[in-house]
C-alpha cells in the first residue's frame, strides 16, 4: 500500500498538470454527495443555505479523504468518496430539501510560495485548507455565481483543500464547482493538483498527526498489557489515556480515560492490578484499577511534589516519595552556600511516606537531611524491605557519593551496604533475591588521582550482594551500554531462567540481553526481527515480555512474546491507517573507518522520490557526546526528506554503546576528535555519493551537538550553512553558568578546570575562535534554559555581529532546554531552521525573507 501511493504521489507531482506561473485548474476531483440534511427537532424554520454552510458536520480528521473512504451520515448510512475526471464538477440534481456536497483536491508545491486559490460554484461555497476555514461565499454575484478568492502561503509539500457547497429549495439550476490556483508571476516554483492523499510530512506540525505509545506495562502473570497512548488535538494540546489489551492475542480489554491525562501505568507484582496517576492543578492523584472486576480505587489524592510510588504486593500499603517545597517565591535573593545549592536535580527536601490502604493513615519513612533521596525500590517478597540510594554532593571529584542502603520499614533499622563515588546515577534498581539487587551505573568509579579519564555515561550492569557489601560489574568489557531513558525500568529479574534481563544500547540499535548474576552466559534474551526495541516490560512470573519496536520508516508498535522462544506478536500498530497516506523516505547504513582506524556508524536517509540523476542538498546531524543517534523512527529526518534534502547522521567517537574505550574518547575532547569525525565522515560521503551536492551541505546539532556545530564552523568551510540549537559557545561560562555545568564537566572534562587548563576551556571554546567562522549561522535558544543558559548564544551572536558575519539569533520566550515547552514553539524553531537551510542550500530565500518582513 505504501509503495503504491509513493509511486503515485511522485508520478502525479512530476508528470501531472503542473504550472510554474499563472493559473492551474483542478482537473480531477474527489467528491461525496449530495448528502441530505436531516430536519432539526423544534426548529422554527428550515435552515438557510448559509446556516448549513457554516455548520461543520465533519471533524478535521476527516478532511484527508481518498477514493472509497466513507463517512457515516444519517442513520448510520455510509457515503463514499468517488473520483470525477473533469475540471468542472457537477453534483447530481437532488430532490427537494437541503443538501451538502463536498469536493476535495490535493495541491502540491515544490517550494515555499504565496498562492491565491480561486473557486466558482453555482451554490454557496466554503473552502477549508488543511482543515481550517480559508474562504466563504454565501451571496451570489450578478451572474448568479458564488466566488472565493483566498490567499494562501504554501510550504513545500502537499496541501488538502476541501470545498463545501450547499443546495436548497430556494436555489435552482445545475450544481457545479470549479477551482484553480494562481501563482505569482516570476515565481520559480511549481504547483500541481491530484486526488491521491499520499504525502510526505513536509510541515513540522504534521508530527501531531501521529499517535504515540509509551511505557507499556505487563501484568504479573503475563496476561494483560497496559500501554500509554497519547495524541495532540487541533490546538496541539496533548491528551493521554491507557489502553489495556491481552498480551497473547492483542484483544482489546479496556480503555481508561479521565478528564485529565493519565500517566505512569504499572502493574502490581501479584494479581492483575494496575496503578496509574493523574495530575490536576499541579497535584497528583494515584489510582488502582482491578482489571477482572473493573473496580477503580483512589490510593492517593492531591499530593503536592509527588515523585514516584509503589504499592506493596500485599496491597496493604503504598509507599510514595514527595519533593517538599524548598524555596520562598517572595524571597529577595537565594543564598548559595554549597555547590549543591545551585544544582536543580539535587534536592535535600525529599521524603518517603507510607500510607495504610486499610485505614488511610500516613507516616513518614525517611527524614530529609544533607542528602538527596535519589532512588528506592521495595522488595517484592519482603514488603517492608526497601533498597535506597542516597546522593551526597561534594566539591572534590567526582562530585557525588552514592550510598546504597537496605532499610526495614517495620523496625526503622537501616544498614549502609556500600558507598560509591561516581558522577552518573544508579538507575533501574531490580531485586533479584532477598540479598541481592541489580542496577545500571557509570562504568567506572572515578578517583581524584585518575590519569586515565572515563566516560561515566557508558552504563554497565552491576549486582550488589548485601552480605558482601560490594558491587560486581557484569558487563565492563562488552561493546554495549545498558539503556537508561525517561526513567523507565529496563532491568528485570526472570525467575524462570534465573537470569537478569536488560536492555542494551548496541551502537544505534537496542536489544534485550540476559546474563546470570555471576556474570556468565551473556546472550540475547529474545529473537526479534527488529533492530530497535524500546520500553521493555517483563512479567513478574518471567513468562512474557512486551516492548515497543520501530524503524526509521515505521512509528513504534507494541509487541509481546513468550520468553521461552515464542513468536513475537504484534499487539498494537496505532498509526497503521496513516501509512497509506504518508510517504516516508528510505535509509541505508553508511559507515566509515576514521583516521585512527575506528569504525564510525552512520546512516544516509534519502527522500521517497530519490533519484541518482540529480544533485541533492545534504543535511548533516550529530550529537557528538554521550548519547548515540539511533535507527528508531525520528520524525525530523522524515521532515527533512519531505522537503527535498538527504540526511547524513553519524555517531562520532565518544558515544556510549560502543564499549568503554570508544566512550572514553569523549573525556576532555571538546572539539578535537568528535568534530574531526564529522568533517571526515561528511567529506567521505560526499566523495562516495556523487548525487550529493558538495556545494550545498548544512549541519546542525543541539546541546553538546550545538557546541559541535559551532566548533565545526570554526574549523572548516565545508558547510554552506549551519544551525546551533541551544549549544555551548564558551566552555568556561558553561562550567559555572549551567545549573549543573560543573557536573557535566566531570563527564566531558574530568580532571580539567578553567584555572588550570586554558587549552580546553579557552582555546577550544568556539567563542574564542569566532573570527574563524564564515558560515551563515542560525542560533536557537530558550530564554529560560538553565541547562545551557542562553548567554551561550548571546555571546556568540554578539561576537559574530561585531565581526560582520551572517548570523541570526532567535530567543524563545519562556522556553527551556530543547525549546519543547510549547508545542507551537517546537514547530516554529524547526520550521525556522528549514527556512534558513532553504535559503542557503536551495537558493530559495522567500520563506526566510517573508519571516523577516513580518518582524519589521
Amino acid at each position: 500500500m505504501t509503495k503504491h501511493f509513493s509511486l503515485l504521489f511522485w508520478a502525479v507531482l512530476f508528470f501531472g498538470g503542473s504550472l510554474i506561473a499563472g493559473e492551474v485548474a483542478v482537473q480531477k476531483w474527489l467528491y461525496i454527495g449530495p448528502l441530505p440534511i436531516q430536519k432539526v427537532a423544534f426548529a422554527d424554520s428550515v435552515p438557510t443555505a448559509e446556516q448549513i454552510l457554516i455548520q461543520r458536520y465533519l471533524t478535521k480528521e476527516r478532511y484527508w479523504p481518498m477514493e472509497r473512504d466513507y463517512i457515516s451520515w444519517m442513520r448510520d448510512e455510509r457515503a463514499n468518496w468517488s473520483i470525477e475526471q473533469d475540471s468542472i464538477l457537477a453534483f447530481a440534481d437532488p430532490s427537494s430539501g437541503e443538501f451538502i456536497g463536498y469536493a476535495a483536491a490535493y495541491l502540491t508545491t515544490d517550494r515555499w510560495q504565496e498562492l491565491t486559490i480561486k473557486a466558482r460554484s453555482t451554490r454557496p461555497i466554503l473552502l477549508y485548507i488543511e482543515g481550517e476555514e480559508a474562504g466563504k461565499c454565501a451571496k451570489a454575484n450578478e451572474q448568479g455565481v458564488y466566488e472565493i478568492s483566498a490567499d494562501y502561503t504554501a510550504h513545500t509539500g502537499k496541501h488538502t483543500l476541501i470545498f463545501k457547497t450547499v443546495d436548497a429549495d430556494t436555489l435552482s439550476g445545475e450544481w457545479t464547482l470549479s477551482a484553480r490556483a494562481a501563482v505569482e508571476e516570476g515565481c520559480e516554483g511549481t504547483v500541481a493538483w491530484d486526488v491521491a492523499p499520499a504525502r510526505a510530512p513536509a510541515y513540522y506540525g504534521d508530527y501531531a498527526m501521529f499517535e504515540q505509545l509509551t511505557r507499556p506495562a505487563i501484568s504479573s502473570d503475563g496476561k494483560y498489557v497496559a500501554v500509554l497512548r497519547s495524541k495532540r488535538d487541533d490546538e496541539y494540546k496533548k491528551h493521554s489515556w491507557i489502553e489495556i489489551v491481552e498480551a497473547a492475542a492483542g484483544r482489546h480489554v479496556e480503555t481508561l480515560q479521565m478528564e485529565t491525562s493519565l500517566s505512569n501505568p504499572q502493574f502490581l507484582e501479584v494479581d492483575p492490578m494496575l496503578t496509574f496517576t493523574t495530575v490536576k492543578d499541579g497535584k497528583t492523584t494515584m489510582w488502582m484499577y482491578a482489571i477482572e472486576s473493573r473496580e477503580l480505587t483512589k490510593l492517593l489524592e492531591d499530593v503536592e511534589g509527588f515523585q514516584r510510588a509503589q504499592v506493596t504486593s500485599s496491597r496493604r500499603f503504598v509507599y510514595y516519595e514527595v519533593e517538599e517545597e524548598n524555596s520562598d517565591d517572595d524571597a529577595t535573593y537565594t543564598l548559595y552556600q554549597r555547590i549543591s545549592d545551585k544544582v536543580t536535580d539535587y534536592n535535600e527536601h525529599k521524603r518517603l511516606y507510607v500510607k495504610s490502604l486499610a485505614d488511610g493513615s500516613v507516616r513518614p519513612v525517611t527524614e530529609p537531611g544533607s542528602y538527596d533521596l535519589f532512588n528506592w525500590k521495595l522488595s517484592p517478597r519482603r514488603n517492608e524491605q526497601i533498597f535506597m540510594v542516597r546522593s551526597l554532593q561534594k566539591t572534590v571529584r567526582p562530585y557525588s557519593d552514592y550510598e546504597f542502603w537496605v532499610f526495614d520499614a517495620a523496625s526503622g533499622n537501616g544498614r549502609l551496604l556500600e558507598t560509591r563515588p561516581n558522577i552518573e546515577y544508579p538507575v533501574c534498581l531490580t531485586w533479584i533475591s532477598d540479598n541481592e539487587i541489580a542496577y545500571a551505573f557509570g562504568s567506572h568509579d572515578a578517583d581524584p588521582a585518575d590519569t586515565v579519564f572515563h566516560n561515566a555515561s557508558n552504563l554497565n550492569l552491576y549486582v550488589l550482594n548485601f552480605n558482601e557489601g560490594k558491587s560486581r560489574n557484569l558487563t565492563a568489557h562488552e561493546n554495549f551500554a545498558v539503556a537508561d531513558e525517561d526513567g523507565h525500568q529496563r532491568i528485570y529479574w526472570n525467575p524462570k531462567d534465573k537470569m537478569i534481563w536488560f536492555q542494551a544500547v548496541v551502537g544505534g540499535h537496542r536489544q534485550m540481553m540476559k546474563i546470570a548474576p555471576s556474570g556468565e552466559r551473556l546472550q540475547p534474551a529474545i529473537k526479534t526481527r527488529h533492530d530497535y526495541i524500546d520500553y521493555p516490560s517483563l512479567s513478574a512470573d518471567g513468562t512474557t515480555i512486551t516492548y515497543l519496536a520501530s524503524s526509521s520508516t515505521h512509528w513504534e508498535m507494541l509487541y509481546s512474546q513468550n520468553t521461552k522462544g515464542g513468536t513475537e506478536q504484534r499487539i498494537l500498530d496505532i498509526n497503521q491507517d496513516l501509512y497509506g497516506k504518508v510517504v516516508f523516505g528510505n535509509v541505508q547504513e553508511w559507515d566509515f573507518v576514521n583516521e585512527d582506524g575506528l569504525l564510525i556508524d552512520g546512516w544516509l536517509h534519502t527522500p521517497a522520490n530519490f533519484s541518482m540523476d540529480k544533485q541533492w542538498p545534504l543535511i548533516v546531524y550529530f550529537y557528538g557526546g554521550v548519547s548515540p543517534r539511533d535507527i528508531r523512527f525520528y520524525f525530523t529526518y522524515q521532515w527533512w526528506l519531505a522537503n527535498g534534502y538527504c540526511v547524513y547522521v553519524l555517531n562520532p567517537v565518544g558515544c556510549a554503546g560502543y564499549g568503554q574505550e570508544f566512550a572514553d574518547l569523549h573525556a576532555n575532547d571538546w572539539g578535537l576528535l568528535a568534530t574531526r569525525d564529522v568533517i571526515e565522515g561528511t567529506t567521505k560521503i560526499l566523495e562516495a555519493k556523487p548525487f550529493l551536492d558538495r556545494e550545498r551541505v548544512g549541519a546542525y546539532g543541539g546541546s553538546y551537538g550545538g557546541f559541535v556545530t559551532l566548533d565545526l564552523v570554526s574549523r572548516t568551510d565545508l558547510f554552506a550553512a549551519a544551525a546551533d540549537m541551544y549549544g555551548i559557545s564558551n566552555i568556561t561560562s558553561y562550567f559555572g553558568g549551567g545549573t549543573w555545568g560543573h557536573w557535566y564537566s566531570e563527564i566531558a572534562s574530568p580532571g580539567s578546570f578553567p584555572w588550570s587548563d586554558r587549552d580546553i576551556y579557552v582555546d577550544r571554546s568556539p567563542l574564542y575562535n569566532a573570527d574563524k567562522i564564515h558560515t551563515p549561522l542560525l542560533l536557537l535558544h530558550g530564554d529560560a534554559d538553565d541547562n545551557v543558559p542562553p548567554v551561550e548564544s548571546d555571546q556568540m551572536f554578539a561576537a559574530l555581529q561585531l565581526l560582520g558575519q551572517d548570523v541570526v539569533y532567535a530567543k524563545f520566550h519562556g522556553e527551556g532546554h530543547g525549546i519543547v515547552g510549547k508545542f507551537e514553539n517546537y514547530i516554529e524553531h524547526r520550521e525556522m531552521m528549514l527556512e534558513w537551510f532553504d535559503k542557503y542550500l536551495k537558493d530559495q530565500p522567500e520563506a526566510w525573507e517573508a519571516r523577516l518582513e513580518k518582524e519589521k
